[in-house]
C-alpha cells in the first residue's frame, strides 16, 4: 500500500496537480470516523448534509433571505431542526445582536415545512443554540429584556456602566406537540450584587456562587446582551442543563428536576438548589474569586457532556467538551474537564475556598497547525465513537478531525464565499465563509434510515473529483468481488464479478473517460483507445479498483 501511495505522489507531481484549496483538503481513509456532516454557512439560505469526500447527500432550502440563526440538528427521525432569522415571519422586534434568531422550525428530509415557533418580540428573542430533549422536548436559549426602573431595583451600577436596559438570558423547554412552553429558568430570578446596600439582593458576592452579580461586566461591552450565552445541553442520567455563558467567561449547570416555580428559587429539584447554579467554571472573579487573569475559559463555545452510549470506554466519557476560543489574539483550542459530583449525584464538590473543582483541565487538543483552529466566535467540538476529535473554526469555515494523539486525518473549507459558491482553486478568506458549526452523524444514525444517501455533485463548482477518489484506493484487488486482470493491462481489461456492476473509468486527473456496465458474468472491455498510465475503475457505490496501462 505504501508504495502504491508513494507511485500515486510522484504521479501527482508529473501531472502538476495541486493541493485543493476549497472543500475536502484532507482525507485519511484509513483513520477518518465514517459519516455525514451537516452545516448551514451565514449570508445564505440552505443547509447541507455532505459526506465525507465533500459530496451533498441532502440539502434543505429556505426562501432567499432567511439566514440561520444560528444552530441547527438532525432529529433521531432524520427531520432537521433549525433557528433562523425571517423577518417574514417576524419583523417587528427590537432585540437584536450576535447569534439572534427567533423562529424555531422541524423541517422533513424532503424540505417539508412540519412545525414552527416564533419566539421573537419586543420583550423576547431565541439566539445561539437550541437542544433536541430524548423525550423530543427543545431546550432554547431566549434573551429577555428588561429596562431601566428593573434593572435599578435589582441594584444595576448605571454609575459604572453604560446599559440603560439589559438581556439576560432565559431557558425554555418547548413540546413541539403542543407548542406549549412546559419549563423555564431566568437568569433575572437569580440575580445579585454588592453595589446599592437598599435592594433587597445586596449581599457579599463571593458567598454566593449560586447567583449572578449583575454588575459583573468585564467582558460584556457595555452590551445590553449581557451574558450572551452561546451553547446549552442536556444531560437526561443527571437531569441538568449546561449552559456556555461567554461574556462570563463560564460554563455553568442547572438543575432541570425542578418545577418553574422552584426554578425561580434556590430551593427543590434533586440537588435542592431550586434554578440556582450547582456548578460553574472558567472564570472565578465572575463571583469575586481570584482575578479575571486567572480564567481558564475564553469567549468558549459548545459546552456540552461527552455522553454517547458509544463512547462509554473513552477517558472523556462524562468529561464536559467545549471549545476554547480566543486564548489569545491567534489562538484557539479543544478543552475537555471533569467537574466532581458530591455523593449525592447531583451537587458538585468545590475547594475550601468555595471555587468549583476541578483546580485544572482534563486535556487539551490542538492541530499541529493552531491557526488552522483559530476562531474568535462560533465553533464547535465534538468527540467521536472512534476516539477521533472533529473541530470545526466557525471564522474559517473550517473543520479539522484528529486522532486522540492529534494527528489530522481530515479537513474541510466549507466553499461558499459570501454565500456564493467558489470554485476549486479560489481563496477564501477569515469570516468569508463564516459557519457557525458543522457537526458530523455516524453512518448508522437512526434518520438515515431508509433515505436516499446517495452522492448529489458538489458544493464548489469545478470540483476535484479525484482527491477523495485518490485517498480510498485499496491494492485490494478482490474490493466487491471484483477481479480485474491482466493488471498492467495492454488493450484488453477483464473483469470478473459476481454481481451486475456500473461505474466508470477514470483518468488519473479525475476526469470520466468511460461509462461500463458488466453484468453477472465475466466480461471484457477494449481500453485499445487510451494511452498508457494509471485509471480507476469507481462502481456507483464507491468502491474502486486501480489499474494500469501499459504496452
Amino acid at each position: 500500500m505504501k508504495n502504491i501511495l508513494i507511485f500515486i505522489i510522484l504521479l501527482y507531481s508529473d501531472y502538476g496537480v495541486t493541493q485543493n484549496t476549497i472543500g475536502v483538503l484532507l482525507h485519511d481513509q484509513e483513520k477518518v470516523f465514517e459519516g455525514y456532516n451537516l452545516f448551514m454557512a451565514n449570508k445564505q439560505s440552505t443547509a447541507y448534509l455532505i459526506n465525507n469526500c465533500g459530496e451533498i447527500i441532502n440539502s434543505w432550502s429556505d426562501h432567499d433571505f432567511a439566514r440561520i440563526g444560528a444552530e441547527l440538528y438532525l432529529m433521531p427521525d432524520g427531520k432537521l431542526l433549525k433557528a433562523k432569522v425571517d423577518k417574514d415571519v417576524n419583523s417587528t422586534s427590537s432585540i437584536g445582536a450576535g447569534g439572534a434568531g427567533g423562529v424555531l422550525e422541524i423541517v422533513s428530509w424532503e424540505n417539508e415545512l412540519l412545525w414552527q415557533y416564533v419566539l421573537q418580540d419586543s420583550l423576547q428573542r431565541q439566539h445561539h443554540d437550541i437542544c433536541i430533549m430524548p423525550n423530543g422536548h427543545i431546550l432554547a436559549i431566549v434573551w429577555d429584556r428588561y429596562f431601566l426602573d428593573d434593572i435599578l431595583e435589582k441594584g444595576f451600577d448605571t454609575l459604572s456602566y453604560n446599559q440603560r436596559e439589559i438581556w439576560p438570558d432565559k431557558i425554555i423547554e418547548i413540546d413541539p406537540q403542543s407548542s406549549e412552553v412546559v419549563w423555564e429558568w431566568k437568569g433575572w430570578d437569580h440575580v445579585i450584587q454588592d453595589f446599592d446596600s437598599t435592594k433587597v439582593n445586596y449581599t457579599n458576592i463571593h458567598d454566593h456562587p449560586e447567583s449572578i452579580n449583575i454588575n459583573y461586566q468585564d467582558f460584556t461591552f457595555s452590551k445590553k446582551d449581557w451574558m450572551h450565552s452561546n451553547a446549552i445541553d442536556y444531560n437526561a442520567n443527571l437531569d441538568q442543563i449546561i449552559l456556555s455563558v461567554r461574556n462570563f467567561n463560564e460554563i455553568w449547570i442547572i438543575d432541570h428536576s425542578t418545577t418553574t416555580n422552584e426554578a425561580a428559587t434556590n430551593k427543590g429539584g434533586n440537588s435542592d438548589k431550586g434554578g440556582g447554579i450547582l456548578w460553574r467554571w472558567g472564570n472565578n472573579h465572575a463571583y469575586k474569586m481570584g482575578n479575571s487573569n486567572d480564567r481558564v475559559l475564553h469567549y468558549q463555545h459548545d459546552a456540552g457532556w461527552v455522553q454517547s452510549p458509544k463512547l462509554i470506554n473513552s477517558p472523556y466519557f462524562n468529561t464536559i467538551s467545549v471549545y476554547n476560543n480566543f486564548i489569545d489574539s491567534r489562538y484557539s483550542m479543544g478543552t475537555f474537564i471533569n467537574p466532581q459530583l458530591a455523593n449525592d449525584g447531583y451537587n458538585y464538590l468545590k475547594n475550601e475556598n468555595d471555587t468549583y473543582l476541578p483546580n485544572t483541565i482534563f486535556a487539551d487538543v490542538s492541530h499541529p497547525d493552531t491557526l488552522k483552529q483559530y476562531s474568535s466566535a462560533g465553533s464547535n467540538i465534538q468527540l467521536l465513537p472512534n476516539g477521533n476529535i472533529l473541530m470545526h473554526a466557525a471564522r474559517q469555515g473550517r473543520t479539522i478531525e484528529l486522532t486522540n494523539d492529534e494527528v489530522p486525518v481530515w479537513e474541510y473549507l466549507v466553499p461558499l464565499k459570501q454565500g456564493e459558491f467558489m470554485s476549486q482553486g479560489d481563496d477564501i478568506f477569515l469570516s468569508e465563509n463564516f459557519t457557525f458549526s458543522l457537526r458530523r452523524y455516524p453512518v448508522d444514525f437512526s434518520g438515515f434510515d431508509d433515505k436516499d444517501m446517495s452522492a448529489k455533485g458538489f458544493l464548489e463548482l469545478n470540483p476535484n473529483e479525484s482527491f477523495c477518489i485518490l485517498s480510498t484506493i485499496s491494492d485490494n484487488s478482490y474490493e466487491n468481488n471484483i477481479v480485474l486482470y491482466p493488471n498492467p493491462v495492454n488493450n484488453t481489461l477483464n473483469i470478473s464479478c459476481e454481481d451486475n456492476f456500473e461505474g466508470y473509468i477514470y483518468d488519473f486527473m479525475g476526469k470520466s473517460i468511460m461509462e461500463i456496465s458488466v453484468n453477472k458474468q465475466e466480461s471484457y472491455i477494449d481500453i485499445s483507445s487510451l494511452s498508457n498510465g494509471l485509471y480507476f475503475l469507481k462502481s456507483n457505490n464507491r468502491k474502486l479498483l486501480k489499474f494500469i496501462i501499459h504496452r
